[in-house]
Order: C-alpha cells, then sequence, then structure tokens
C-alpha cells in the first residue's frame, strides 16, 4: 500500500502543475500597447551675430638687411690698421674709418703731382707773357693778320693743357690718398670679416661684408586665393604707386619666448614667381637694432626666420562661425523656432583653420547648428543645447595685437 501511495503521489503532483499552468496560459490578459515617442536629437548650436571683421593675411620669411655693402679697396697696400669695430657683429657709425693702408707711397705721388703743377703753372704763365709780347711786337712792326704761330697760340694752349692734366694728376693723387682710409658709408653692422694687419691688399679683394642697420626687410609670399582679402601697393609704369599703409606684425620664438615687431608693407616686387605663383610683398622694420624701452627685447637680427601678420580688407555685417559649422562647402543647419533643422545655403567670404566667415544667407539672432550629424533630413526634430559665449572667442583684432605689442603683458616680450 505505502508503495503504491509512493509512486502515485508525484504524478498527482506532476498533473496539477500542469493543469494549471494550462489555466494560466489559457487565461492571461494581454499586455497593454503604449506608444514611444522618438526621442529628439540633442544638438549645440551658437547664436549668429553679425559683426565687423578685418581679415589678417599670415606669410613668413627671412630677416634681410635693405642695404648690404662689400668692402673693397680701391688703391693697393699694407694694412697698417683696422677699426676696433671691424668683426662680425660689430657696430660702426657713418664716417669711422674701418681699414688703413699704408699711405707712404701715395703721399709720394701727392707730392710729386704738387710738383707737377706748380711747374706747369710756372709755363703757363711765361707763355702768356711771352704771347702777350709777341701780340704787342706785330701790332707796332707787323703788316696785315699775324698768324697763330707768330702769336704763340699753339705754346699757348699746350701750356693750358699741361696744366689741366697736372692738376687732374693731382686729384688723382688726393683721391688715392684718400682711400688709403676707408670709411663706413653709413652706419651699420659688420657680417664678415676676410682681412687683418699686415695683410697686402689691391682693388678687387673684398675685406669684409657690412651692412646699413636703419632698416631691416623680409620678403613674404602671398598665395594667389589670398590676394583679394590685403590691398597690397602696386607700381605702374610712369605712375608713382600709392603709398602703403599696410601694417604687419613679425613674430619669431627667440629662447622659448615669443616676440614680435611692428612693420610696414611698403612695396612689392613686380614679377609673380613662376613656379609658386605667390606675389611677394616686402615689410620693412625701422631701426630693427634699437633696444624696445623697458623690454629686454632681442634685436630683429639679419636671417632670423619670422612669421607675419598683414592687415587686410575690413567687412562689414559678416558673421565669424566655428569651422565645424559649415557643411557641404556652403552651407549651414539652422534651428528654428519650432527646434527643427533647416538646411541653408550661405555665402563663403574666407574659410580658415578654426573659423569661417560667411557673408549671406544667415540673419542676425538666428541659430546655428554645430554637432555633425550623420543623417539629416529637413525638417529633423532636436533639442538645441545653447554654446556659453565663452567657449567660442574668435582670434584678436589686427588692432588689439598691435596693442598689446606696444604695452607688453604677463611677462610677454615684444
Amino acid at each position: 500500500m505505502k508503495m503504491h501511495y509512493r509512486i502515485l503521489l508525484p504524478i498527482v503532483i506532476i498533473a496539477f502543475a500542469g493543469l494549471a499552468t494550462y489555466n494560466l496560459i489559457l487565461f492571461k490578459s494581454k499586455p497593454e500597447k503604449e506608444e514611444r515617442k522618438p526621442l529628439a536629437t540633442i544638438v549645440e548650436v551658437m547664436r549668429a551675430k553679425k559683426r565687423s571683421v578685418t581679415f589678417t593675411v599670415k606669410s613668413q620669411g627671412t630677416v634681410a638687411p635693405r642695404t648690404e655693402t662689400d668692402l673693397i679697396p680701391q688703391v693697393s697696400g699694407k694694412i697698417t690698421s683696422i677699426s676696433p669695430s671691424l668683426y662680425a657683429g660689430g657696430f660702426f657709425e657713418e664716417g669711422d674709418v674701418l681699414v688703413e693702408i699704408d699711405s707712404s707711397d701715395y703721399e709720394v705721388a701727392f707730392v710729386r703731382a704738387e710738383s707737377v703743377l706748380a711747374k706747369a703753372k710756372s709755363s703757363l704763365s711765361q707763355e702768356i707773357a711771352q704771347s702777350e709780347q709777341a701780340r704787342k711786337d706785330w701790332k707796332n712792326l707787323g703788316q696785315g693778320n699775324a698768324t697763330e704761330l707768330v702769336l704763340r697760340k699753339p705754346q699757348l694752349i699746350d701750356a693750358e693743357a699741361t696744366v689741366k692734366s697736372a692738376q687732374a694728376d693731382l686729384e688723382k693723387a688726393i683721391r688715392d690718398l684718400e682711400r688709403t682710409r676707408i670709411r663706413a658709408p653709413y652706419a651699420g653692422m659688420v657680417k664678415e670679416k676676410n682681412t687683418d694687419i699686415g695683410q697686402f691688399v689691391s682693388p678687387g679683394i673684398m675685406l669684409a661684408k657690412i651692412f646699413a642697420i636703419n632698416y631691416a626687410e623680409v620678403r613674404l609670399p602671398i598665395p594667389s586665393h589670398e590676394l583679394s582679402f590685403v590691398d597690397l601697393p602696386y607700381n605702374y609704369h610712369g605712375k608713382g604707386g600709392k603709398k602703403a599703409e599696410l601694417k604687419v606684425l613679425l613674430s619669431a620664438d627667440f629662447g622659448g619666448r615669443k616676440y614680435i615687431w611692428k612693420g610696414l608693407i611698403v612695396r612689392t616686387e613686380g614679377t609673380v614667381d613662376p613656379r609658386s605663383r605667390v606675389v611677394y610683398a616686402v615689410a620693412q622694420v625701422h631701426d630693427p637694432y634699437r633696444p624696445a624701452a623697458g623690454s629686454d627685447r632681442p634685436p630683429l637680427q639679419m636671417g632670423m626666420f619670422v612669421e607675419a601678420e598683414i592687415k587686410g580688407k575690413t567687412v562689414e555685417n559678416a558673421y565669424v562661425l566655428p569651422r565645424q559649422a559649415l557643411r557641404n562647402n556652403n552651407h549651414i543647419l539652422i534651428v528654428d523656432d519650432r527646434s527643427t533643422l533647416e538646411m541653408r545655403k550661405v555665402g563663403v567670404i574666407r574659410t580658415e583653420t578654426e573659423n569661417v566667415i560667411i557673408g549671406e544667407g544667415i540673419e542676425d539672432g538666428e541659430n546655428v547648428c554645430l554637432t555633425a550629424l550623420e543623417f539629416v533630413v529637413g525638417g529633423m526634430k532636436v533639442t538645441a543645447q545653447m554654446r556659453e559665449e565663452e567657449e567660442f572667442l574668435a582670434e584678436p583684432t589686427f588692432e588689439e595685437k598691435m596693442v598689446s605689442a606696444e604695452k607688453p603683458e604677463g611677462g610677454e616680450e615684444i
């Protein structure tokens, strides 16, 4: 009996559980359907603001002197003295004697030339007296017209020519004597020295390379696509070119710090480089070796590589947006008051590394989408998240940089 009970009890339990499960499945209630609303995409936007934009054209180049000279003697001789300033990097003033050549031979030549001139003048005086006496004698004794030979005119002309020749020789002797002292033609600096005391030199031998320090120049290549943003000075045949008023900032890293020098674009070279298709503008900096007041700024040394920012044209009523706002080269996305997207074509004035400048196709105060979206459909709903003003700061204007160049702050020397 107990054996039958042990066998039947599990069967009854399993049957009861199966029946209960069947009833649950048969009489279960259906779940209520709930409509799910699609979530709006969150996008970052910024408000467009109309402003005046002054373009800046960037370039780079190497500093070079405006005037550079090879110091070459005009007379031969042994060098007897050189200036203490005649070394690479030495400064000198206009008129300073840089090199002295042994002048003893030229002093002798000067004395001889003086003696020859004195004799020639004496002979001329005698010839003048003899010619005058011949004229008087013929007037008293002769008949008719006297010949030039009788009046000693050929002898007088020869004596005058001898005086002129002797005077020219004396002037040459004076010049040669002066040329034994080689003077600086301008205030400048020695770039290279190739001589010293005791060396025999002759005309054509370069003693040193010097350059003027009143101005420094930098050749700045301007690509053709940048020419429309800057008003470069051009010269025309038969007409003087317009006076350059373009300001330029030159900057260079020196000893781990950045320094700035102010200059002007003074001219453009009259040709286009056939290889690179660029126009070269020439920037000029006045007195590059003058120390800056209240600053330990180094001089703008020749050969230094600098970066340049040229002040360009100004455009009114333009919009400056981050580069990421531009899509397909000339479109932007606008988020309207209904929080929907609108693809709009705009007039792009200039595309820069970080920003894009737009001239038309956008209204003041409109919200511009900055988020990169993989798929965009017109009328697409979005949730706009306004970008903070501080997050997008355009570069300082050219005028602001000029002011900072005049008033250094934060220890940055300029």
